[in-house]
């Protein structure tokens, strides 16, 4: 059988623009609607809400509480813990909203909130803190803010490792009765790796041993939401032994529908438990139990995006729990990570032959730099490119980013690794003279964002190369993976890029499958 030509087929024309909607991943129709139905769904096909709309659900909840003067710690709390995920999404211009709108809540000592309850002002601090700190380096200009929470936090760490709010403050009852849950520690733990001169380390982990070993561990976790704070917590703290009992107790409530019931034998089930769960199983290697549980949120995910507060046995079931969003994009990143770290410890990624054209045209597009210039591979994996080009060209300098560290970790010495994903990269702008992003964008959860975001390194004037799948052949996608369109990647390119241009090559898994990518070559606006 005579192999097609893999040469580029260069393509012109003006792109059309082309909504979010048509290349996001969306949820199959079959698994939300009966047979009469899907009839009735292919007459007049509608498109699933996506990652993209929950992003934006969870921004649209984050700005009408930017209206609250006052706010309650509950709030606090909401909009610390979803910084994180803007940042981890790459919506840096929403985390920054929320951080500074966090800074107008921050009182003189440090804290957040003018709570007279203790529980509320340390959760509150602690969540404040969190998403300060995941700001940085990218935000600096919260460091100070992130400094002065932690060193709230602090104070109420005692020489012994309790937690008891500080004096200088009129709190409404006595501090032996707090912390039914674990206090947040994980913020001060973060920061004393970033700030190694303080001793805020070592203040944590007294802490943390103790609530493990003392009596402030004598209340039971009775419901699901307890049960999962404190896996959260523990794998947090790096106490894996703690975490595995904790989602023993949760594996045991699931039912086979995913549900997580708040207490056994009871009917009621919170979306943002369910979805919380499903991301501890996923970052613990368990999918049957994650997708479980993350299909049956997915499957009541409202049409704008959003998640109500209740799954099943509460009235109001309609009633929007605005975590739930910052929960299920936690929950989906998780499950490709997962993904991703099973294949390696299984088949791991597909060998590369030295006639594959997407080898030969990454090699075509090395030979245009000067000796030195610093090249990035854009979601190497495990470096099967790297490997090949750094040896062929030796005289340029080359970078893998990924976001799965054991892949990382089979990269030869020599090459330089960063851990990060495309929607989040951690370097400064314009680091790289070139890039190339092979098979990496198609996986991607927002691939417009994840282009933002590969341009925002690259070099005004620097290149890049783009070859991702257009169709996606059955037995070899990722369950996220989603195929990229040569109008979209264009629509993508165009407000970074000066001029690209478009072509498709053709790469075959055997005798009868085989695999048609677009192919982009770009430059970098000046």
């Amino acid at each position: 059988m005579s192999q097609p030509s893999n040469s580029e087929t260069p393509r012109s024309g003006s792109p059309s623009r082309v909504g979010s909607e048509d290349v996001l991943a969306a949820v199959p129709s079959s698994q939300r609607i009966g047979l009469w139905k899907r009839f009735w769904h292919g007459l007049w096909p509608r498109r699933e809400v996506g990652v993209e709309a929950t992003l934006d659900r969870l921004v649209y909840h984050l700005r009408q509480w930017e209206d609250r003067i006052r706010p309650n710690p509950p709030l606090l709390l909401s909009a610390g813990w979803s910084m994180v995920t803007l940042m981890n999404f790459g919506a840096r211009d929403a985390a920054w909203q929320v951080g500074r709108w966090l800074q107008s809540q921050q009182q003189p000592d440090g804290t957040l909130t003018e709570s007279r309850a203790p529980e509320a002002v340390f959760w509150a601090t602690a969540a404040a803190a969190r998403g300060w700190l995941s700001a940085l380096p990218d935000l600096p200009e919260f460091e100070s803010s992130a400094q002065a929470a932690c060193q709230s936090l602090r104070r109420w760490i005692t020489d012994d490792g309790r937690v008891l709010p500080p004096r200088g403050r009129d709190w409404n009852y006595e501090p032996h009765s707090l912390w039914h849950d674990p206090p947040d520690l994980t913020p001060l733990l973060l920061a004393g790796r970033r700030w190694p001169d303080t001793d805020w380390t070592s203040a944590s982990i007294r802490a943390v041993e103790y609530w493990l070993s003392h009596e402030q561990r004598r209340h039971a976790a009775a419901t699901a939401s307890s049960w999962v704070r404190r896996a959260r917590l523990y794998s947090e703290w790096g106490r894996r032994n703690e975490v595995g009992q904790a989602l023993q107790e949760l594996e045991n409530r699931q039912s086979g529908s995913g549900a997580v019931p708040e207490r056994p034998n009871e009917p009621a089930v919170l979306t943002a438990t369910v979805l919380e769960a499903a991301g501890l199983w996923f970052q613990y290697l368990r999918p049957e139990y994650g997708e479980a549980a993350l299909r049956l949120a997915e499957r009541h995910r409202l049409p704008h995006g959003g998640f109500p507060r209740y799954l099943a046995g509460e009235r109001g079931e309609r009633e929007e729990e605005p975590l739930a969003a910052k929960l299920f994009l936690d929950a989906v990143l998780a499950e490709v990570r997962c993904e991703y770290q099973l294949q390696l410890r299984g088949t791991g990624e597909e060998p590369l032959d030295a006639e594959d054209p997407r080898l030969l045209l990454v090699a075509r597009f090395a030979q245009n730099f000067t000796e030195g210039a610093d090249i990035a591979d854009l979601g190497c994996g495990t470096g099967r490119y790297l490997r090949i080009l750094a040896a062929r060209f030796p005289h340029l300098r080359w970078t893998g980013i990924d976001f799965i560290p054991e892949a990382l970790h089979r990269i030869h010495q020599g090459i330089r690794t960063v851990e990060g994903s495309l929607l989040r990269i951690p370097l400064p702008a314009r680091s790289f003279h070139g890039g190339f992003c092979v098979d990496a964008l198609s996986h991607a959860l927002l691939p417009r964002q994840a282009i933002a975001e590969i341009c925002r390194v690259i070099r005004p004037g620097g290149r890049l190369l783009v070859i991702e799948p257009t169709t996606l052949p059955l037995g070899l996608a990722g369950k996220r993976q989603q195929p990229i369109r040569a109008d979209a990647l264009a629509e993508w390119l165009k407000p970074y890029c000066s001029k690209w241009t478009l072509g498709e090559l053709t790469v075959h898994h055997g005798m009868m499958k085989r695999t048609t990518y677009v192919t982009a070559f770009a430059e970098r606006k000046d």
